[in-house]
């Protein structure tokens, strides 16, 4: 179709003829003459199919009409009429501009083509702007969130709100506190998909850069714009070549930069820290990944106050103890730092000589190295000491690790508070297993550790896997005297001896009446129906959720339901999740609870419509929350709503817990 207009032009003939030279501008002639009935044809038809609103078939037709002649400027008011038919002025422009710059400026439609896009500017410049006639505050809080979400805008996708006027611009920056940008991947970096980043550089306090591949765009873009506002800088799987030019373009954002996150590809690396230290003296955040040089020992031990967040993964060499200590010594201010992967666990035993700020350790050892996060994890202690620690660890450990792990633990058993342990490899070690935790109160036992609930009196919130259960039974000895709160994992099991093993482990609890919130996630219903006749004399439990990850049909639920009425009397709130719904009688049958408030469960479509009665005859029910969002449900809702205005009522897309 491209060679089509140069079919109509009188040819330049290299032997001349009269004869033929005649011939060929006879024919060439009348070919441009018979073209005009074809174009003719496909604009009136393109006109009908529009007024007909049958606008693809008119693009067709219209696109036809310029590929048949390129230089009439008849195609394109074509294309300009159908877009200016939908409302969309922007197209409008775009077709004129083509053509405009395609089309003879002596053909006959050439001024219709320019009158096109002067009208489309025109009603593009319209604007409404009843933005400035409200209240600020009406406006900031509650009109802009109803159509704008707080995710980063797309920088490839423009934001009509910022375009409407500088009054809507101003609100809308007022409104998120300034912009956020998210840049797509490399092959998306030119002028047009950058363009909306650079014209509100200004504003912009984050920028989130996906894909930085090879190239100086960004270090170009930070440069050569004025982004003096930004605080947050975020970039994912960075495999630039070109980190010095980087660095370099981070002067001109550093007064204003608190945050800075690199992640780097597997085969590149970040920029050295010290140098990015240097660079950013405000930052308050820095998170790098494969570090080119993860040693500080040439920066000056003069100290960063603002810096509180510090990570280091995927060191080029292992962190040894000496360089953590240099690390704290010159930024006090931390709460949580990062650093893997270390030489041993060295480091967390004398933490709070230099942080005493911190309170929570994550420690996860391999033979390759050791992960530790340093975090100050809820409100701080009077005097310095570590109340939480998570330990975990995949395969078999070397001595030298696991005797640390035990002085780890020896040196803070007197101030451990929460305590996960998911250490598969313990060896016969006495030293570990006689330690006493007396201030323990929280306990999560993923692998492992069935030596630890014993020797912790004052326990008061326990979960367990099906894998310690299974592996370890003899955890299940002992009845925490003080517990309020026990999650029982068993997801990943079906094992007939465990569950009646918990069964039996749920009874002893009938003695004490701490006992107040049971959590119990299971693969199937009837392990579920199994474990319930354990709780028959737990009258002091308050809250029961119950977690069923494969549903089967098959399974009475109704008789769960009804050992949960008869055997759990004070249950003040009820959660349910699994995908297959409670019915009717469900419903009717949890009524005998007196004190239930609040309950969460699924309704799915085959249920009837009885059900929505059922609830509303639910005297003692103060709120529920009902999954998943369906048409009938919509509409169950809305009746529920209007008969029990004192029920809150929630419809979510999936399960919530209260």
């Amino acid at each position: 179709m491209a060679d089509w207009e140069d079919s109509y032009n009188q040819p330049t003939l290299t032997a001349s003829s009269e004869k033929y030279a005649k011939l060929v501008h006879d024919s060439t002639t009348q070919l441009h003459q018979s073209l005009g009935p074809v174009l003719s044809a496909l604009d009136r038809r393109g006109i009908g199919l529009t007024k007909c609103a049958n606008f693809d078939a008119a693009l067709r037709d219209a696109k036809l009409m310029q590929q048949l002649s390129p230089s009439s400027a008849l195609g394109y008011i074509r294309e300009a009429d159908i877009y200016s038919e939908q409302g969309k002025q922007r197209q409008v422009i775009d077709i004129c501009n083509k053509g405009l710059s395609m089309a003879d400026t002596m053909d006959e439609h050439y001024d219709e083509l320019k009158q096109a896009k002067m009208d489309a500017e025109q009603h593009q410049s319209k604007r409404i702007d009843f933005i400035s006639q409200l209240p600020n505050d009406i406006v900031i809080t509650t009109l802009i969130p109803m159509f704008m979400d707080r995710f980063p805008l797309r920088s490839d996708i423009p934001c009509s709100y910022l375009h409407v006027s500088n009054v809507w611009r101003d609100r809308v920056i007022q409104c998120f506190d300034g912009l956020r940008f998210m840049v797509g991947y490399d092959h998306d970096y030119d002028a047009d998909t950058l363009s909306q980043v650079i014209q509100f550089a200004q504003h912009t306090k984050t920028l989130s850069i996906t894909l930085h591949g090879h190239g100086t765009w960004l270090g170009d873009l930070l440069r050569d714009n004025d982004f003096c506002s930004l605080g947050r800088l975020s970039i994912e799987h960075c495999m630039n070549d070109h980190i010095g030019r980087f660095v370099t373009s981070l002067e001109s954002i550093s007064k204003t930069l608190t945050h800075l996150s690199m992640i780097s590809g597997s085969s590149h690396l970040s920029p050295p820290i010290a140098t990015i230290l240097l660079t950013c003296p405000h930052l308050v955040s820095l998170e790098l990944s494969r570090p080119h040089v993860a040693d500080l020992s040439s920066l000056p031990l003069t100290t960063w106050a603002n810096l509180k967040k510090l990570t280091i993964d995927g060191a080029q060499e292992p962190i040894t103890c000496e360089q953590a200590i240099g690390i704290w010594r010159r930024f006090p201010s931390l709460n949580h730092l990062g650093l893997n992967p270390c030489s041993d666990i060295q480091s967390a035993l004398i933490v709070s000589d230099y942080l005493p700020s911190i309170n929570s350790l994550e420690i996860s050892p391999t033979n390759a190295g050791t992960h530790i996060v340093f975090m100050n994890h809820g409100p701080p202690c009077e005097t310095p000491s570590i109340t939480k620690i998570s330990m975990e660890s995949v395969g078999r450990l070397n001595v030298d690790t696991f005797v640390d792990i035990g002085l780890l633990l020896k040196q803070h058993r007197m101030t451990l508070e929460d305590f996960e342990w998911d250490v598969g490899d313990t060896r016969d070690n006495s030293d570990i297993y006689d330690i006493q935790y007396p201030r323990l109160k929280k306990l999560t036992l993923y692998n492992s550790g069935w030596w630890i609930p014993p020797n912790a009196p004052l326990l008061e919130e326990l979960t367990m896997t099906w894998q310690v259960i299974n592996d370890h039974p003899a955890v299940l000895n002992t009845i925490p005297p003080n517990l309020k709160k026990l999650v029982l994992d068993l997801k990943k099991g079906r094992n007939a001896v465990i569950v009646s093993a918990t069964k039996r482990y749920l009874l002893g609890f009938a003695q004490h009446s701490h006992l107040h919130e049971l959590i119990i996630r299971s693969r199937i219903v009837e392990s579920i129906s199994n474990m319930m006749d354990g709780t028959y004399r737990l009258n002091q439990l308050q809250r029961l959720a119950i977690h069923i990850i494969k549903p089967s049909d098959s399974y009475p639920k109704e008789l769960v339901i009804d050992q949960l009425a008869r055997g759990c009397p004070n249950l003040t709130c009820l959660e349910i999740n699994c995908k297959n719904g409670v019915s009717t009688p469900s419903i009717n049958a949890l009524k005998q609870l007196g004190n239930l408030k609040k309950c969460s469960f699924s309704i799915d479509r085959s249920n009837e419509d009885g059900i929505w009665q059922a609830l509303e005859t639910f005297t003692q029910l103060q709120g529920i929350r009902i999954y998943p969002v369906i048409p009938s449900n919509l509409a169950g809702i809305r009746h529920l709503k209007e008969k029990r205005p004192d029920m809150t009522t929630f419809l979510d897309h999936v399960f919530t817990p209260f």
